[in-house]
């Protein structure tokens, strides 16, 4: 009789956790890998009853498969903190712990100066960059008008491109760094945008995208919601991303 509910058990909570497990919600995966995980118990009592050596190692193994998801799924589910990242204290010291980046692409989205410039992609065409010089919002947001007052030809040889002058890179103490430029989306065009270009360069962002608690759409909600601060609630809309930056054009 024991016996018989055993089975049933690992029946109901394996198949049950096979199938919420792969759903693309993460609230229903983590449901799916704590079903999975608990009919593990089960797994181990039939296998070494039974005598059954290589399908007690199968179950280690499929143990720590759970589990692993498990934790991965309550990570993403975390409490963001008061800039939106996911999860608890971070290294806020680039290259401090773990050396495994996100699977998400949002673990490029970083500059190539500051500590960790030898593990970072370049934003641009091989260009450098200035250095990470963080400010508080209150000296950002009184600067901004100068980024945006004269047009920048970005195709022109006589100017720096705006990556290197400080009047268009705006760095917060959390890490983002945006590029604010206004211009020209053609030659002949008759009116000028306002541009942003967002990247990661170093701070509690740069642990965040190391260790897997920020995902792109958050880092893009960042962006646009840093920008809003800075240029006095101006809205920005999302145009492209990369593994280096994210790209935005503001509304008219």
């Amino acid at each position: 009789m024991i016996e018989t509910f055993i089975q049933i058990g690992i029946a109901a909570l394996g198949a049950a956790g096979i199938m919420l497990g792969s759903s693309k919600r993460v609230v229903v995966q983590r449901t799916g890998y704590a079903l999975g995980l608990a009919a593990q118990p089960l797994w181990f009592h039939t296998t070494l009853a039974n005598q059954q050596w290589g399908m007690a190692f199968l179950t280690v193994c499929y143990t720590y498969a759970w589990l692993t998801g498990l934790v991965r799924a309550h990570r993403r589910l975390r409490p963001k903190t008061a800039d939106g990242i996911r999860g608890g204290p971070l290294p806020t010291e680039p290259g401090a712990g773990s050396e495994t980046t996100s699977a998400d692409a949002i673990g490029g989205f970083v500059g190539s100066d500051g500590p960790a410039a030898e593990r970072r992609p370049n934003h641009g065409s091989g260009i450098s960059r200035l250095p990470w010089d963080p400010e508080s919002p209150a000296a950002l947001k009184r600067r901004y008008s100068e980024a945006v007052v004269t047009e920048v030809d970005a195709q022109s040889a006589k100017t720096s491109p705006p990556a290197l002058q400080r009047r268009h890179v705006f760095d917060f103490e959390n890490g983002m760094r945006l590029i604010i430029t206004r211009g020209r989306c053609l030659q002949h065009c008759s009116r000028t945008h306002v541009y942003v270009t967002a990247g990661i360069e170093d701070g509690e962002l740069f642990g965040a995208s190391r260790h897997g608690y920020l995902e792109p759409p958050e880092f893009i909600g960042l962006a646009i919601g840093r920008y809003a601060e800075l240029s006095g609630g101006r809205r920005l809309r999302f145009v492209s991303c990369t593994t280096r930056c994210a790209q935005f054009i503001e509304n008219e």
